[in-house]
């Protein structure tokens, strides 16, 4: 019989991960939020669970504030040194000064860059459990030492899911995608979101009759851009091959974003559908996995309208209901007819 895999809290795992990568400090950057959760099991086992919610809301946005004036903080320290630093004969600071006050004023910067993330990837790991698996330590020491830097909130946001989703499944993200992420700008983050947004799969659809009209919808410059970055293959001719897989009376292949599944229903059965696309790299569609974007519902129209006229195919869609073991249970819409399909198990 099959061993079953051992859960711990995620927000230990999340405290050994962090460790792994910044030593010992990794304790109090998270020791207030499990403080939190910890009061939060003794408040439900002894008080009503309306006011468990409103005491736990404070508790959590106590825990997870990082202060604002953190910055702030830091330049006050660095003038009061400079109004108390002994001066040398022509009136300057001297250099190791110089030195001590730069160095304390940035690491003071990255600190509070580090405990953002954190905090970030402990409320997307709230209340979970997850495998209790090795850190990989060369992996964690990369994170940290890059993440350490990221000054944007929003860039910040995406280090974050990528640190949660390694607590959850380690391997999740590649150093590679690490690499690529660090150098990407808030502006090249941003033109990989709205790309993103017209992303299924691990592909954007490349038949200009179906997509010149869409609003945002990135061209083929916009593309090579993020080629050069290695988050896309779009050479000229590009196909996407999409296998399609026996279910019951038709064939079909399912795909996920979040929690919304979607479907690609073929009316021949045949086994598989060619698409003309710009396919994401492997480390591309790691980082598409934590951008949090929709797919633009003008594109779906499009796509299905694709699907029909150029490949017999239907394109459905739903959120969520269930999953097991991979596959997961939706009530699907048909993209074009907006009427139910029969139930897929996906």
């Amino acid at each position: 019989m099959a061993e079953l895999p051992i859960k711990v809290p995620a927000l230990d795992k999340l405290i050994e991960v962090v460790a792994s990568g910044i030593g010992a400090v990794a304790g109090p950057v998270v020791a207030r939020l499990t403080a939190s959760m910890k009061a939060k099991t003794r408040r439900l086992e002894t008080e009503a669970e309306a006011d468990t919610r409103r005491i736990l809301a404070k508790a959590d946005a106590d825990s997870l504030v990082i202060k604002a004036d953190g910055h702030t903080d830091a330049v006050k320290q660095i003038a009061e040194a400079q109004e108390n630093a002994r001066l040398s004969g022509d009136g300057e600071i001297s250099i190791g000064e110089e030195i001590s006050m730069r160095l304390q004023f940035q690491e003071q910067k990255r600190q509070i860059n580090i405990n953002n993330v954190v905090s970030m990837a402990a409320k997307e790991l709230t209340d979970k459990d997850v495998p209790d698996h090795d850190v990989d330590h060369d992996w964690t020491a990369r994170f940290f030492s890059d993440v350490q830097d990221v000054t944007s909130q929003q860039m910040q946001q995406i280090w974050a899911r990528i640190l949660s989703g390694e607590v959850e499944t380690p391997g999740r993200t590649s150093l590679h995608a690490l690499a690529i992420l660090k150098n990407m700008s808030q502006r090249d983050a941003d033109d990989f979101a709205n790309a993103s947004r017209f992303v299924l799969s691990n592909f954007i659809l490349s038949d200009q009759k179906y997509t010149d009209h869409l609003n945002g919808f990135p061209r083929h410059h916009d593309i090579l851009k993020l080629d050069s970055y290695g988050l896309y293959s779009s050479k000229l001719g590009l196909h996407s091959s999409v296998p399609l897989q026996n279910e019951g009376s038709y064939t079909a292949a399912f795909f996920r974003h979040r929690q919304m599944a979607y479907g690609i229903l073929s009316v021949t059965n045949q086994k598989t559908i060619s698409i003309p696309a710009a396919v994401l790299t492997v480390a591309g569609k790691q980082l598409y996995d934590n951008i949090d974007v929709k797919p633009d519902n003008e594109y779906l129209l499009s796509f299905a309208r694709y699907l029909k006229e150029k490949a017999s195919a239907r394109l459905i869609y739903a959120p969520i209901l269930e999953e097991h073991r991979g596959r997961f249970r939706a009530d699907y819409v048909d993209v074009l007819t907006r009427q139910s399909v029969m139930r897929p198990t996906g």
